[in-house]
């Protein structure tokens, strides 16, 4: 089981990383980062865009969807600088480009538009039958001196001929401790755990990879938000590559609060490179 006293300290150092701070008009701050991998995780550097882009627009508009690029690999060692620009200004929509620099590279570029929220009909794909997250253990994950923020407890179906091929990856997750009632910062969480497992779920299909295509990277991120809600609970991440091209595999996803409601839907293109 988590540590609570680790799994709240690991929860406080990201979220002072993903409360960027302001520095100038429409500019913001990302700390340097210690711990958590040789580069900058990208649904960090996604969750940060997403927490300048919302400082920029005003009450009652929500995001409901991002498009990004991951550019370049980030130095955990250096700062992010984001800046941003306000693309849209019309009364139901605000749009924005968030570009992070690190010095004269651009590692990341991302657009988002945010809403007021409006009536209207909807309707989804029902949650995938699996059983709920009281019932299994926690997966280890190493990320930031050993703790995950995130606690992960894996549910997904195996075909017990092709266990890899099963086709879909389901696994539970929550935030290692409590967060603050922020939902900006709920919502960069949401971002930030919508970047955990996507690339690895792409190799799912090909066993005969074993150990030879060690560098793996995301090259792109989406992201719609059809619910927003607290990130307070365990919420059932499902994941799925239905295509690949020259070791570029496509992983489609999607978010569910354990009563079955479909909050968020993700789609993220990786790229696999032999080891040298």
């Amino acid at each position: 089981m988590l540590d609570e006293t680790a799994g709240s300290k690991v929860v406080e150092s990201v979220l002072r990383r993903l409360n960027v701070h302001p520095d100038g008009h429409d500019t913001f701050i990302g700390r340097k980062t210690t711990g958590g991998g040789p580069r900058l995780f990208g649904g960090q550097v996604a969750g940060q865009a997403v927490v300048a882009a919302a400082r920029t627009v005003e009450e009652g508009l929500s995001l409901h969807s991002l498009h990004a690029y991951f550019l370049q690999p980030g130095d955990p060692a250096l700062e992010v600088t984001y800046k941003v620009d306000r693309i849209k200004e019309g009364r139901n929509f605000h749009a924005r480009q968030v570009n992070g620099r690190q010095g004269e590279r651009i590692i990341f570029s991302m657009q988002a538009s945010f809403l007021r929220p409006q009536e209207g009909f909807s309707h989804q794909d029902p949650m995938p039958d699996v059983p709920m997250p009281e019932s299994l253990s926690d997966r280890g994950a190493l990320h930031w001196g050993g703790f995950s923020p995130v606690q992960m407890r894996d549910c997904s179906a195996e075909d017990s001929a092709h266990p890899r091929k099963s086709g879909l990856r389901c696994v539970w997750m929550r935030p290692a401790a409590a967060l603050p009632a922020d939902p900006t910062l709920h919502l960069a969480m949401f971002v930030f755990m919508s970047d955990m497992g996507l690339v690895s779920t792409g190799a799912m299909p090909h066993p005969e990879l074993g150990r030879g295509f060690h560098n793996a990277a995301s090259l792109d991120h989406t992201l719609w938000v059809h619910h927003a809600v607290p990130f307070d609970d365990w919420m059932l991440f499902t994941m799925e590559t239905p295509a690949a091209t020259g070791s570029r595999p496509l992983i489609t996803g999607a978010i569910y609060r354990r009563d079955g409601q479909r909050l968020i839907s993700v789609a993220q293109e990786g790229l696999f490179r032999p080891r040298r």
